[in-house]
């Protein structure tokens, strides 16, 4: 069987035992858990004696997470098991440490895949990596700010209509990418001030390939344009993107927890939802400016175009 190994960890402002109440407390996982906020409808069930709680979603499965053994404010020992898409059993635990007056998460999983799907072991490491940070970071937010600033909502059948833009082609690792796109956007701005040139609509980026092997991903940071400006430096791009039907999730609040949203999405087309299209790339839209509002009003679309 493919063994699965993946460990990430956080540092959270906040005293070791209200970040080890948050998670030893099965009723307050829906507040922080990554994969529920994909499916906030899922029917969950909670044991009478607190340590287990089970789900049931057509989006994110069927399972159940069981506390074996507890040592307060020091750690937790988890099985999870797996009965939807397919069963398997895996060991989890969480590890918490005072760190600098706040408080180390280690959160852990051990597993293994089913034989057949062997190939997909780096892929999976890199999903459940990636699901593992933003479970974190929701944890973080929760201890810290009392919520986390992150609500989807779905909105399919929607037509984004035809646009051209400028942009900037970029392949990053997905560690890098929030400060490459930083960077990238901040460059594009620099440009459009100094040639004194307007956005014709809010600005965006295209994912153009996702390398989950290698967790490597090709993006273009885009500024849409009534025309092709002058003097164009030879790194930029001018491009059209076509009209498009999409499948589209809203997300509301801080970037960090835009995964969510893709999450939600990615998962919906998974489970056969939309058909998405293998012509057209998936997009996200800044409808807010960032610096407008308060990061819990930050408004985001996230397009899956359709076949």
């Amino acid at each position: 069987m493919p063994k699965l190994m993946i460990e990430r960890s956080v540092v959270i402002e906040a005293p070791v035992e209200l970040v080890y109440a948050l998670v030893c407390d099965f009723q307050r996982w829906p507040e922080w858990s990554p994969w529920l906020s994909a499916e906030k409808d899922a029917a969950l069930s909670f044991g009478d004696d607190g340590k287990s709680y089970a789900w049931d979603g057509a989006i994110v499965g069927r399972g159940e997470m069981r506390i074996q053994n507890a040592q307060v404010n020091e750690s937790l020992q988890m099985q999870l098991s797996l009965l939807k898409p397919w069963k398997s059993q895996s060991a989890v635990s969480f590890r918490f440490s005072e760190e600098n007056g706040g408080t180390r998460v280690v959160w852990r999983m051990e597993g293994s895949l089913p034989f057949f799907l062997f190939f997909m072991r780096p892929m999976m490491e890199t999903l459940i990596g990636m699901d593992y940070e933003r479970g974190l970071a929701m944890l973080k937010d929760l201890a810290e700010l009392g919520a986390v600033p992150s609500t989807i909502e779905l909105l399919p059948g929607q037509t984004r209509e035809s646009c051209r833009y400028v942009g900037l082609v970029r392949t990053c690792s997905l560690a890098e990418m929030p400060d490459c796109m930083k960077t990238d956007f901040g460059r594009l701005q620099a440009f459009f001030e100094a040639n004194q040139l307007s956005l014709s609509g809010g600005a965006f980026s295209i994912y153009s390939k996702w390398d989950l092997s290698k967790a490597e991903v090709e993006y273009s940071a885009c500024f849409p344009v009534a025309s092709k400006p002058d003097a164009l430096p030879a790194e930029f791009v001018y491009r059209e993107m076509p009209q498009v039907d999409a499948y589209v999730v809203e997300h509301t609040g801080a970037y960090r927890n835009l995964g969510n949203a893709w999450s939600a999405g990615m998962l919906r087309g998974r489970q056969k939802v939309f058909k998405q299209s293998k012509k057209v790339f998936p997009f996200e839209v800044y409808v807010t400016e960032i610096d407008s509002v308060p990061e819990s009003e930050i408004v985001t679309r996230v397009y899956f175009p359709l076949a």
